[in-house]
């Protein structure tokens, strides 16, 4: 039995649960009435209900920012899900508890939120492990078991726990029971992240740190469901997109089952959090603490939203939005204004009108200080994983901000093309095919969809139309897709160059880019040595490595280079680094061996090869040096039965000359 970890007198332990791409309508708490949420309703008895917030932008990273920050885009400088990083000078929420013995720790669903991006900031703890190394997200129940294992060891100092569910994002494959029990996948996902609630908050109790905690439950950014032609979220600023639910039990339940209806942001999360557990408020920022029920709200209060998303990504204008609590104005190419009081589905654009609050709000949104900033480049391999959550690229970040489409008018261009990210997730390569041809179709330029569908192909063993995709995507690409989007689809046309044999295509490909992929450094190292460049496919290799130590097809190969070059000392080390890391690659013993033999250590040599074909009786070479070895060692039996096997195995025209040795062999030994 776990015992109390605080005392009424002691600061609070605070728990954040963030449930990705929730929309506050499809809550029961805030009305709906097709949902299945037992733990947040009963969290809901014990908590505030803010009945309108709002984030700050419609994507899970700046959204977060936001969130640990108290600053708004503009300001912390996290603007998209890819290429940015803070600003100089902002602290985190979990660095200002840390600093004050907080004991912080995270768990995180989605690789948008993993170590590198900033989030980590502060949490002494803070786990980001994903399924495999190919994997974007985890389902919710392993984030919690990651997040209640650091609670049981968190000692007694006050807490700050942050756990980050990536249901209901996309794709929508809700487990069971409730696949079967839900009708709409989304509610059903919705379900799923509830019942994860659910254990966070019994875990919560069974430390004793409920009664005098602070938990608050959000969500960064909603989901259009279609609602103005988007299906997912990061485009468009709607109300379905940027209004979160947000439930805050305050310690002792204080409010417990009221509500508020004041206009409040995300934003707003730090200084509340900073607030209840008695730290000092952090100058400059830009959000204000939450309102408890009966409290006068400030007054006059503009929450601000922006999303850069469809200019970097798409090529289409950006927009941004101010709500004042009755009016949202949303400033595009054609700007709009929605009463979000008498028309919560923002139906009716008032804008035509030039009503007193559009040229108001307009005013106020022209005197911010917002402006642009191209991301830095990214990492491929993050990119590819943000193309399997859903997330394309189809144009460059310093596309001209003259005369960029408006999104709206040209959003059928996303909603109208199948949606990669449920294919990709359940491994369905004819129907990814399908869906991507369909999606390069309308987006020509979005190498992102091009790279998915040349390696579907590759996986259904159709090189050659994979090598002609991604040929094809970097041409539509050329003067719009990110550096290292193309680098990445670069590296994966390189690779395919090779198994097809056509070196020269795939060193012209290296020669011109510089790689950081280690399996398209390996690529490029086996090129260069069968094209006779020993020199030059050593380097390759050891590029490879210096990225990833433990790659065994690089140390494989770079075993075999120095072979050829003449150091089987330096040879047997990388073989010895390559069975290390693959033990079942029954290749590189058998290069193992043969490094051991021309370094003089027959016996290690011998082994090596005695491993090689226990892994794989086709080592056909592996057979016959085990017989000469041992028959020169004087161990006749295994050199008789080696020889034998080689004979009855080995295929003639390949191994002819080797055949006959044997035959000859054999004979001399008594054993024909």
């Amino acid at each position: 039995m776990l015992v109390a970890a605080c005392r009424k007198s002691d600061p609070p332990s605070i728990l954040l649960i963030s449930i990705d791409t929730l929309r506050s309508d499809r809550l029961p708490a805030y009305g709906y009435s097709k949902g299945q949420t037992p733990a947040i309703d009963a969290l809901r008895k014990d908590a505030v209900l803010y009945r309108s917030a709002w984030s700050a932008v419609p994507l899970t990273l700046p959204s977060h920012a936001t969130v640990f920050s108290g600053l708004l885009p503009p300001r912390h400088g996290i603007r998209d899900n890819l290429g940015f990083f803070w600003k100089g000078g902002v602290t985190t929420l979990a660095e200002a508890l840390a600093a004050r013995g907080w004991s912080t720790g995270a768990a995180v669903s989605s690789d948008v939120l993993a170590k590198g991006t900033g989030i980590e900031r502060g949490f002494s703890f803070f786990d980001d492990a994903l399924p495999s190394p190919q994997a974007a997200e985890r389902a919710g129940a392993s984030t919690a078991e990651a997040m209640t294992g650091w609670l049981e060891k968190s000692g007694s100092a006050p807490t700050l726990a942050f756990a980050h569910l990536f249901e209901p994002h996309t794709p929508y494959q809700p487990p069971e029971p409730w696949k079967s029990k839900l009708a709409d996948p989304y509610d059903g996902e919705i379900a799923a992240a509830d019942a994860v609630v659910g254990g966070l908050i019994a875990a919560w109790k069974a430390r004793g740190l409920y009664e005098d905690s602070l938990i608050v439950l959000f969500s960064d950014h909603g989901e259009g469901l279609g609602d103005h032609g988007e299906a997912e979220h990061g485009v468009f600023l709607y109300r379905e997109a940027i209004q979160v639910p947000l439930l805050v039990k305050y310690p002792r339940q204080s409010g417990a089952g009221e509500s508020v209806d004041a206009p409040v942001g995300l934003v707003d999360l730090l200084p509340t959090v900073l607030r209840e557990a008695k730290v000092s408020a952090i100058a400059g920022i830009d959000g204000v603490a939450l309102p408890r029920p009966g409290e006068t709200p400030a007054a006059g209060r503009l929450l601000y939203a922006e999303t850069l998303y469809p200019r970097l990504r798409l090529g289409w204008s950006d927009l941004a939005s101010l709500f004042d609590g009755r009016f949202h104005y949303i400033e595009a190419p054609r700007p709009e204004l929605y009463d979000v009081a008498g028309d919560p589905g923002e139906r009716r654009d008032l804008s035509a009108s030039l009503p007193p609050a559009f040229r108001t709000l307009r005013l106020a949104l022209s005197k911010m200080p917002r402006g642009y900033e191209p991301p830095a480049e990214a990492d491929p391999e993050r990119a590819r994983k943000l193309t399997a959550l859903g997330y394309l690229t189809a144009t460059s970040p310093d596309a001209a901000k003259q005369d960029l489409p408006d999104p709206k008018d040209v959003i059928a261009l996303l909603s109208g093309q199948p949606d990669l990210s449920p294919l990709i997730a359940a491994g369905d390569d004819a129907g990814l095919v399908r869906a991507a041809r369909a999606t390069v179709e309308k987006l020509p330029a979005a190498i992102d969809a091009w790279r998915v569908l040349a390696d579907a192909l590759a996986r259904q063993g159709k090189s050659r139309e994979a090598i002609a995709a991604l040929e094809q995507g970097l041409r539509a690409s050329a003067r719009t897709a990110l550096p290292s989007q193309r680098l990445g689809a670069m590296e994966r046309l390189a690779i395919l160059l090779v198994q097809e044999g056509r070196d020269a295509e795939a060193v012209a490909l290296g020669d011109a880019s510089r790689f950081a992929d280690p399996e398209a450094l390996t690529a490029l190292g086996v090129a260069r040595a069968r094209g006779g460049d020993l020199a030059g496919a050593r380097r390759e290799l050891e590029a490879a490595l210096a990225a990833e130590p433990a790659h065994a097809e690089a140390s494989y190969q770079l075993g075999r280079v120095l072979i050829a070059t003449g150091d089987p000392a330096g040879a047997a080390v990388r073989l010895e680094a390559a069975v290390a890391a693959a033990p079942t690659l029954a290749i590189a013993w058998s290069e193992l061996g043969q490094a051991r033999a021309r370094a003089g250590e027959i016996d290690k040599a011998i082994a090596a090869w005695k491993r090689a074909v226990e892994l794989d009786s086709r080592q056909y070479e592996s057979l016959y040096n085990l017989a000469i070895a041992s028959g020169r060692m004087g161990d006749m039996a295994t050199a008789r039965s080696a020889l034998r096997r080689f004979l009855d195995s080995a295929p003639a025209p390949r191994f002819g000359r080797e055949r006959r040795e044997a035959e000859r062999l054999l004979a001399q030994m008594g054993g024909a």
